[in-house]
Order: structure tokens, then C-alpha cells, then sequence
């Protein structure tokens, strides 16, 4: 039977405040095979947030780099959940579900490679239970430089061939592709090159169809539990 692996965005955003606890531990509920959250250092601390402002997804004002970080653990992320640090969100993972950490800024790749040894030395976590992405193609190659045995990815938004060259340069495991780009030839030629495909981000069951037939082995969702009962009713 196909794998097809269902990676909850932000956890479950779709129903819960993205990048928060509650909305992990729905993607769980939910039957996601693995979830993905943002990270930010910022004052001394890796939080989980994907916008470099707070307006978007808090009650706060301004740039998470200029806030104190005691500051913005009293922020409302929504529904009264508060911004998590990494290690509060690794905690909660542990043992239930793997993690792709997607860093957004240079500053978190030592620390996230700290954290992530730290938790796999003291059996918390195993390499397979953990994958590190980012934009920025200089964060992943860091990231590979400092620590070889972490598994890394490359996001791509606007064509696959550089994203290809820099995963078998980098050692990556997949290419995650955003799904308005996605197509069977180029999930063949990632394929060919022994590269998984986790497109991102599926909203409705037409974008599941198009990752599905494509011959993507998974995608990012904001609604995981749908997604599930998309992909039951095309493997009947």
C-alpha cells in the first residue's frame, strides 16, 4: 500500500492557534503522522512563531527580536494560549510523534542543534523522529555543518532543479515544494534522485488531489483529520 504522510501544519491550525501546544496536541488527536512548527531565537530563546512581527497571529505589537522574551511569554497566542519555547514543544512530542522544525532565522540554527542532541542523547528523541528545514539555504547548511546526523529538508517555492542540487549536496532527505508547483514530473525527477516530496500546504481536497495523484508521499495540513478522510476515501 502507498505511504502517504499527513504532516500537521503548525499543528492543526485550522482549528486550533497555529504554532501553539493546543494546536499540536489536536494534530495528534487527529492522526497526523508527524507535525511541523516555527521557530524563532529571539532574547536568549527559541519561541515558536512563524511571523517576525507579533501583529499576524498575537495580541502584541512590534518585532518578537525587540521584545523581551518574559514579555512575550504574557502574549496571547490565541484563545489564550501563550507562545511555546522549543523546548516546551519538544516535551510534548517526545515519544508521540516526529517533528519537522522549520527555522526562520540564523539565529536558531546553534541552538536548535543543541536542543535537538541534547534530547536525543538523553533518549527523548531518535534522528528518525526529527527533521530541521528552512528557507534560508544557508540555515540548512549550517545546520548540516554543525551537526551531520540531523535530518534536514528544502523547502523550494518557485522551481525544483536548485532544490535538487542542494539536497544531494547537503545530504537532505526531501524537498518540500509548495503545491502550486507541484506536478508528476517533478515528483518523478525528486523520486529519481531517491528524494522524498511533502508539498505544502494542502487547505481543501482539491489541493489533496493534486498532491495525491502528483505522487507526493505526504503533505503539510492545516486540517489534518481531513486530510485523513481524504486519503481513506482514495485508497478504498
Amino acid at each position: 500500500m502507498r505511504e502517504f504522510k499527513v504532516i500537521g501544519h503548525r499543528g492543526a491550525r485550522t482549528h486550533e492557534p497555529q504554532n501553539t501546544l493546543c494546536s499540536l496536541r489536536r494534530a495528534i488527536k487527529d492522526k497526523a503522522d508527524m507535525v511541523e512548527v516555527d521557530l524563532r531565537w529571539a532574547d536568549g530563546e527559541l519561541v515558536t512563531l512563524h511571523d517576525s512581527t507579533l501583529e499576524r497571529t498575537t495580541n502584541g505589537r512590534g518585532s518578537v527580536y525587540e521584545m523581551p522574551h518574559h514579555e512575550l511569554r504574557l502574549l496571547d497566542a490565541g484563545r489564550g494560549e501563550r507562545i511555546p519555547t522549543a523546548a516546551e514543544v519538544l516535551a510534548l512530542v517526545a515519544g508521540r510523534i516526529p517533528i519537522n522544525l522549520e527555522l526562520k532565522d540564523h539565529g536558531s540554527v546553534g541552538p536548535v542543534c543543541e536542543l535537538v542532541a541534547r534530547a536525543i542523547r538523553r533518549g527523548e528523541l531518535s534522528h528518525d523522529e526529527v527533521l530541521v528545514s528552512s528557507f534560508i539555504p544557508a540555515v540548512v547548511e549550517e545546520v548540516r555543518s554543525l551537526d551531520t546526523r540531523i535530518p534536514i529538508a528544502m523547502p523550494v517555492e518557485d522551481g525544483f532543479s536548485q532544490a535538487i542540487r542542494e539536497s544531494l549536496r547537503l545530504g537532505a532527505t526531501s524537498i518540500h515544494p509548495a503545491i502550486g508547483i507541484l506536478d508528476r514530473a517533478a515528483v518523478t525527477e525528486v523520486h529519481d534522485q531517491e528524494l522524498l516530496v511533502y508539498p505544502f500546504t494542502v487547505r481543501d481536497e482539491r489541493d489533496f488531489e493534486l498532491a495525491w495523484e502528483a505522487g507526493a508521499d505526504g503533505c503539510f495540513a492545516d486540517d489534518p483529520a481531513a486530510v485523513r478522510n481524504w486519503l481513506e476515501r482514495a485508497t478504498k
